[in-house]
């Protein structure tokens, strides 16, 4: 189990068929059908994923959804279809994108605990599961750093999500934090006013990540740079003083 800004992400070896919370997101790729334990699932949840399917005419194209409320009496609150795409081949940006989707889909439903269940790419669940969490994590990631009132809860309401059907992933699901804290943070600093991304705040933020990966750093004049004769960092312009 991984924490991501109050919100807890983690792989599991539990099943659709044997998963309880608010909401259950199950990836269909195009050509959807319901076999197997999915069949057993809907027969579960009293066709609600065949009906579903059929009354928002869902064909499992790369980037639609649909969902719909289950009854009182189901284990599951709310049931959701996520398309993939086309199946050949599957790819990890597939499933990235699939699970901002879900991501989204299940903060405007206001689920607290959601299940998702994809395929697994190429027979690796550890990429699968990283893949999976990246998209959760950089969807649901906003920049508040400007706001006079920020939201007391930064995961939007959501508590725990869970990818079913992986097994433990919790080294994968913590290569995705860090993925996505340096996409965050490259993030931020493309979005930040010119008055607070500076030469001093952008070596503080250098030293710090230095600090954390308990490593050093250090600054070269540009004479120095331009001996190496790397034309990448030569050729750049001079950098402005601090305002």
């Amino acid at each position: 189990m991984v924490v991501v800004t109050g919100m807890e992400i983690q792989a599991t070896n539990t099943l659709p068929l044997d998963w309880s919370g608010d909401g259950l997101a199950i990836g269909f790729e195009d050509n959807v059908e319901l076999s197997g334990q999915l069949a057993e699932l809907d027969s579960k949840l009293s066709s609600a994923f065949t009906d579903l399917i059929a009354d928002a005419e869902f064909k499992g194209k790369a980037g639609s959804s649909a969902v719909t409320r289950v009854g009182s009496n189901s284990p599951v609150r709310k049931v959701m279809v996520i398309g993939l795409g086309k199946p050949e081949p599957l790819k990890l940006d597939s499933l990235r994108r699939a699970a901002a989707v879900t991501a989204r889909t299940a903060k405007k439903e206001k689920c607290k605990t959601l299940g998702i269940h994809f395929p697994v790419w190429n027979d690796d669940p550890a990429s699968t599961a990283q893949a999976i969490a990246e998209g959760i994590e950089l969807a649901l990631h906003q920049d508040k750093r400007f706001k006079s009132e920020p939201e007391d809860n930064p995961s939007n309401g959501m508590e725990r999500v869970e990818l079913l059907g992986l097994g433990e992933q919790t080294q994968a699901i913590q290569r995705a934090h860090q993925v996505c804290t340096g996409v965050i943070l490259a993030r931020e600093l493309v979005a930040a006013p010119a008055n607070i991304v500076t030469p001093i705040t952008l070596a503080e933020t250098a030293a710090a990540i230095a600090k954390r990966m308990a490593s050093t750093w250090r600054f070269w004049r540009k004479k120095t740079v331009k001996s190496w004769e790397w034309a990448l960092f030569s050729g750049l312009p001079k950098p402005q003083t601090y305002p």
